[in-house]
């Protein structure tokens, strides 16, 4: 079991969780280094390391992350179903707290009429020189 802090509302801090402290610790209590995993799952030892370290930004994504920490877990020996139940909350989580504001909501909507109504008004320049300069 995977244990962590969690504040009034339930949510946890990015920096208060011991997920990749708990997977690092089942490592080496089995006397594995990141390599010997690296090398049974065929994961990169930067992504491996990453887990550990809780820098899912790291890990390529999708359905990608949750395979490396089943992986993980199968490999030393942790109950892959709460592994991976505590990393998916705790990826939204930061997911949540990392997402950007609403689109729009700082900046004003831009029309995608710009472009035509400039390259209209190059034209009529162009014309207007023409027609002065042709006498």
């Amino acid at each position: 079991m995977i244990f962590h802090k969690s504040n009034e509302n339930g949510m946890l801090p990015p920096d208060m969780t011991n997920f990749g402290a708990s997977l690092k610790k089942a490592r080496e209590s089995k006397g594995v280094s990141l390599d010997q995993i690296a090398a049974e799952t065929r994961i990169s030892t930067r992504f491996l390391s990453a887990i550990e370290n809780e820098q899912f930004h790291l890990l390529p994504g999708g359905i990608f992350n949750r395979g490396f920490v089943r992986a993980y877990a199968e490999t030393v020996g942790l109950n892959v179903t709460e592994v991976i139940a505590e990393y998916e909350r705790l990826s939204e989580v930061r997911q949540s707290m990392d997402a950007p504001p609403e689109a729009g909501a700082l900046q004003p909507k831009r029309s995608g009429r710009l472009y035509p109504v400039a390259a209209g008004l190059l034209v009529l320049v162009i014309v207007i020189f023409y027609l002065v300069t042709r006498h």
